[in-house]
């Protein structure tokens, strides 16, 4: 799992951050999303562009959101420790 801070969540900076991810690990080739993505036809076309395959969820699986949801928490705690030491930009 590969987790970065954005201040807003647009088609560019996700693009960015998946090709930042390529870039680190190597091609990505299975992306697993919600089907409320904000700006889904940008993703999408990402996606294809760079040939990789996606699964989209149901928007409420209350089983498979719980443990989705558990890593947001644990995550959303460690940015705002790093947040409170002024790491984040």
């Amino acid at each position: 799992v590969e987790v970065i801070p954005l201040k807003k969540i647009i088609a560019n900076t996700l693009r960015r951050f998946v090709v930042n991810l390529i870039y680190w690990f190597s091609m990505i080739s299975v992306v697993v999303i919600d089907s409320r993505l904000e700006f889904k036809k940008e993703f999408l076309s990402l996606l294809k562009e760079l040939g990789v395959l996606r699964i989209v969820t149901s928007l409420y699986n209350p089983k498979a959101n719980s443990i989705n949801e558990r890593g947001h928490y644990l995550i959303s705690i460690a940015l705002r420790k790093i947040k409170k030491k002024g790491k984040l930009r």
